[in-house]
């Protein structure tokens, strides 16, 4: 398939790159007698046994006197404490430990009804699980695969600490490998508790919202993932979104509303990219996804005001910043001021297009260079776009001809609008900007026609900016206290419920309003008014019978 993949590069053109995701360290249950899935019920008591390599082996069962399972982690009993919940099969089972019996054995509840399978994964909310970020699997993966084919990622799953990070890097490098960039998946707690350790020191991170939904109360994710995202900006590591981002997709030809605001909430955040899964690999519509995915992203840019965000980040940038950085991070700005159509860096190592995105410029960065790994990582990083040259000139002459190129390569591929200004950052005494840079203006060939938001590829690449509106907030308030803790705040925002035949009685009207409801919509696009009645009749009674001020809301056909 990488083979496949690479001729179409190849013939297209494409600078696109490449990322192998590790399987990882992984919980799963153990085999059952019979394979026969078992029963578990609720407020039953279990035994689960942590049985190690040998759970292919071991058969769980139940029958009169006690239900047995096994689990793979072998340290599961010296890991977890009485109060931990086991969650098996994507959360569907939950089992409360009750009591540690042994270093293999423990007693819990099962908190649900649910039949088990065998082989189904297991999360640990909230525990430090004791197994090494690389199996023999990955490294083997890693070793005689990703650096072997020369990948251009790799992710890393259920990466926990900074030293997860360097041992990756160490393998990585022993295979000559040391061209690819690594992205760590933050998956649970303990990854959350050394986030900035694991920003440190790797390439990128991805924000895996499946596991982590499950490692941390699941509507605490949203907070986590815009804490992970601005620490990643703050640092200037790119950072990923994912897990059912258009999950829909799989099946449908269009995207959900929700969806939508999935995605662009993550622009939003700041996030560099947007990763697609099941939509691909085994949806019905995968270039059709592809392309929702990015005309969402692109309307979504229109809506991040490029200064605030730019001074957001400057501000919380630690200082002194160095010589490199100080110099570069004016480039964002300065496009803004000058209301530019486009940043053209040289580079040699990445580092200079890599400062620059750090700050989200409002307009691409096209980055020249001979290097094809620099182009290749251009691949993950906001606003960088690859253009390759066989290699940097020497002379003033032949550095003007090359800027000529560049400059109607951008206007042509609409990058760029006819006769706008652009930026350029370069070397002082060599070309690439990666150690002495200097910053220039230059203007794109052509005409200018009418403003720029109407000639350019995407209006929000106009960098046209009113400081006393927000288009955008950014927050770096959110603590890791909050995102890990099970208690909720107080609500502030209200929450409206479609009445219908689910929720017609009064026992389930309690329900509602017991779980939050403050506004109950009757939908008058079907039903009578003696049918509408009788309902609101009845939810007035459950109002006063719970002493409850929630409201009622009439919608029109």
């Amino acid at each position: 398939v990488l083979e496949r993949y690479r001729k179409v590069l190849k013939d297209k053109d494409s600078y696109a790159a490449c990322l192998l995701d590790t399987k990882g360290p992984e919980i799963r249950t153990a085999m059952l007698k019979d394979h026969a899935n078992i029963k578990l019920e609720k407020n039953q008591e279990i035994i689960v046994e942590a049985v190690g390599d040998k759970y292919t082996e071991f058969e769980g069962y139940k029958n009169d006197t006690e239900t047995r399972i096994g689990l793979s982690y072998a340290k599961l009993c010296s890991s977890v404490k009485v109060g931990n919940r086991i969650l098996i099969a994507d959360g569907s089972i939950v089992i409360e430990v009750l009591e540690i019996l042994s270093e293999t054995e423990l007693k819990g509840k099962v908190l649900n009804d649910k039949e088990l399978g065998e082989r189904k994964n297991c999360n640990l909310p909230g525990v430090k699980v004791d197994i090494p970020v690389l199996t023999d699997k990955d490294i083997n993966d890693v070793q005689n695969f990703c650096a072997k084919h020369r990948m251009d990622y790799i992710a890393v799953s259920f990466v926990q600490t900074a030293d997860d990070v360097k041992l990756v890097r160490r393998t990585l490098d022993e295979a000559g490998g040391d061209n690819t960039k690594i992205i760590c998946k933050i998956e649970n707690e303990e990854g959350l508790v050394n986030i900035d350790d694991i920003i440190r020191e790797t390439d990128g991170v991805m924000v895996a919202r499946g596991d982590l939904g499950m490692e941390i109360p699941s509507e605490k994710v949203a907070l986590a993932q815009k804490m992970i995202i601005t620490k990643c900006n703050i640092a200037g590591k790119f950072v990923v979104t994912a897990t059912q981002m258009l999950e829909s997709m799989c099946g449908n030809p269009l995207p959900t509303r929700a969806e939508m605001t999935d995605v662009a909430n993550a622009v939003f955040d700041g996030t560099d990219a947007v990763m697609l899964s099941g939509e691909t690999a085994n949806g019905a519509f995968p270039d059709v996804a592809v392309s929702a995915m990015a005309s969402i992203v692109s309307n979504a840019e229109v809506g991040v005001n490029y200064f605030q965000v730019g001074t957001f980040i400057r501000d919380f940038t630690p200082k002194p910043m160095g010589t490199l950085e100080a110099v570069l991070s004016c480039v964002a700005k300065n496009a803004v001021d000058i209301n530019a159509g486009v940043i053209i860096c040289f580079s040699d190592s990445g580092r200079a297009p890599s400062i620059i995105a750090k700050y989200r410029p409002a307009v691409p960065v096209l980055v020249v260079t001979a290097d094809l790994s620099v182009q290749q990582h251009c691949s993950s990083t906001f606003s960088l776009l690859p253009f390759h040259v066989d290699a940097m000139p020497s002379g003033p002459e032949d550095t003007v001809k090359l800027l000529a190129l560049v400059l109607q390569f951008a206007v042509d591929n609409t990058i760029c609008p006819p006769g706008a200004i652009a930026v350029v950052a370069r070397g002082v005494k060599e070309l690439a900007a990666d150690n002495q840079p200097l910053l220039d203006l230059a203007v794109a060939p052509g005409t200018r026609q009418g403003s720029f938001s109407m000639v350019h590829r995407a209006p929000g690449y106009e960098a046209k900016h009113d400081r006393t509106k927000t288009v955008s907030i950014r927050t770096n308030s959110i603590s890791l206290q909050q995102i890990c803790s099970p208690d909720a705040p107080v609500r502030k925002t209200k929450i409206i419920c479609t009445m219908g035949p689910k929720c017609w009685d009064e026992d389930v009207m309690g329900k509602l309003l017991d779980a939050g409801m403050n506004v109950a919509r009757f939908n008058f696009s079907h039903g009578t008014h003696d049918a509408h009645f009788e309902v609101l009749e009845r939810y007035r009674k459950v109002l006063k019978d719970k002493d409850s001020y929630a409201a009622c809301l009439l919608d029109t056909k």
